[in-house]
């Protein structure tokens, strides 16, 4: 449409190449890449255009070209004709402005952000709290840990501010060597004679 046609080609095209001149934006040479990508789609709009039946001819749907005709060459130099003019009309309205352009995007970016703010306020307190609870647990648990034998003991560990001061002994709560031989020749004789009580009527031994 006209709109299109004002805001894209001519605005944008103008500005850009024929605009005021920016002497304080730095310059430097267009990559390769950059040169070859626009070389390659001037020469796709270009061909395109000429003979836009080659691009019709690879439409999904059988499509009727007259894009050359007389009356279509005429209308279209009528609407860019009457388009160009009310572009040099409109030009002192239409020229580019240094200022912030509000949008109705500003009623939820504003929000967002200040929700986005207020979340990660909640989750890092949220975090620290369960960081300490954590700590406090650990610091709990911690003279179970290096002894034991304090869960069944009815002496709560006392703890000062370098930790607890009671710690597991294990010479004091290590059996002798005759008590672990012992245990061990019971349990030995305990699954031998389980053993060869269930088996006593396969013949194992006759």
């Amino acid at each position: 449409g006209m709109g299109t046609f004002i805001s894209i080609p001519m605005k944008l095209t103008y500005f850009t190449f024929f605009g005021p001149k920016r002497d304080d934006l730095p310059l430097r040479e267009v990559p390769m890449n950059m040169k070859v990508a626009m070389g390659a789609a001037a020469f796709l709009c270009f061909m395109y255009g000429v003979a836009p039946k080659l691009l019709y001819a690879n439409l999904p749907y059988a499509s009727v070209c007259y894009s050359w005709t007389f009356a279509n060459v005429v209308k279209h130099i009528q609407l860019f004709t009457a388009i160009t003019a009310a572009f040099w009309i409109l030009f002192p309205v239409i020229e580019p402005e240094e200022k912030v352009s509000l949008d109705v995007d500003w009623f939820y970016r504003k929000p967002l952000a200040a929700a986005v703010v207020i979340l990660s306020k909640v989750a890092v307190r949220v975090r620290n709290d369960i960081r300490n609870q954590m700590r406090r647990a650990i610091s709990y648990m911690l003279p179970y840990f290096r002894n034991p034998f304090l869960l069944v003991s009815r002496n709560t560990p006392v703890l000062n501010e370098m930790g607890p001061i009671k710690f597991y002994d294990e010479n004091r709560y290590r059996f002798p060597i005759g008590v672990t031989a012992l245990v061990s020749v019971l349990v030995f004789v305990l699954v031998a004679s389980y053993v060869l009580y269930t088996n006593q009527g396969d013949g194992l031994f006759g």
